[in-house]
């Protein structure tokens, strides 16, 4: 039942490899100093932090001793799994069910070891940034049910290593891209659905060349501006038209025009007439 922001002195652990802060209440946006973990920009070894703690304990302030390890739930690739000494090698940031919000950091390219990434059930905007395509060890993937719009990154195709991916349920555009790795994902329908404005395998709804996109605030405003102007054409015709053949509509019309104009003329005299009285009056006056 954390609450309130992500606070940013978490990415100044330079040995942190596993994050796990989901089902929480957290909000704001996500820290765009990630590129600080510097545990997760490099393949973990032996000499890892989680490598010792799953070999290693503590027994008061300096002595280490072997401890038996039991297993780690960790929730990966679209299921919960269990992990043992292989923890150790787990690269992983988990911010899944909370209420983040803003975009996501262009610095996550920069943690090429993570091999989880989880950071759906927030409210997580704008565009997927391209560097996701760094992450080339990346087997689990899931931004479902954000708010995430405009294109899927062409460069998630890179991702060689993937073998899960949810980015259902947002409000993602465009052409879904194709690779090799996108290719043999199971479930491939499933990890789009929830997003109308996506065409090409793996869905249904092709994106032929005949397709419109969504029309801009500048398209619609000449599309506007371009239907009235149509519709003052058309009209006045019509009005030509009908006074062409109708010659009682001319007459009355005429008849009309020359009693407005008449009745405007001796509106405009009578009052300029008054306003000079009243100035010269003001000026003897004075």
């Amino acid at each position: 039942m954390f609450s309130g922001g992500i606070p940013i002195q978490i990415t100044r652990m330079k040995r942190l490899q596993y994050l796990d802060l989901a089902c929480n209440n957290f909000t704001g946006n996500i820290p765009l100093s990630l590129g600080n973990l510097e545990a997760m920009t490099h393949t973990p070894s032996n000499n890892s932090a989680l490598f010792s703690v799953t070999n290693t304990g503590f027994s008061g302030l300096f002595l280490y001793r072997p401890v038996r390890t039991d297993s780690v739930s960790v929730v990966t690739k679209g299921q919960q799994l269990e992990f043992t000494s292989g923890i150790a090698y787990m690269v992983s940031i988990d911010l899944s069910c909370n209420s983040l919000t803003g975009q996501i950091p262009e610095e996550i390219g920069l943690l090429i070891a993570l091999r989880n990434l989880n950071w759906s059930w927030n409210h997580l905007s704008s565009r997927i940034p391209s560097s996701i395509g760094e992450l080339l060890a990346l087997e689990s993937f899931d931004l479902s049910h954000n708010q995430l719009s405009g294109e899927i990154p062409n460069s998630l195709s890179d991702l060689t290593s993937l073998v899960n991916l949810n980015l259902s349920y947002n409000d993602l555009t465009g052409q879904i891209p194709s690779g090799n790795q996108l290719r043999i994902l199971e479930n491939q329908a499933s990890s789009y659905i929830g997003n109308p404005g996506l065409c090409g395998p793996p869905l249904p709804k092709n994106c032929s060349a005949t397709d419109t996109a969504p029309s801009g605030p500048e398209e619609k405003e000449v599309s506007l501006y371009l239907s009235m102007g149509i519709g003052c054409v058309v009209g006045l015709w019509t009005v030509f038209i009908a006074f062409l053949f109708k010659r009682k509509w001319r007459i009355i019309c005429f008849s009309f025009t020359d009693s407005m104009y008449d009745w405007v003329y001796v509106q405009v005299a009578v009052n300029w007439a008054i306003m000079t009285r009243k100035t010269c009056q003001n000026r003897d006056q004075n």
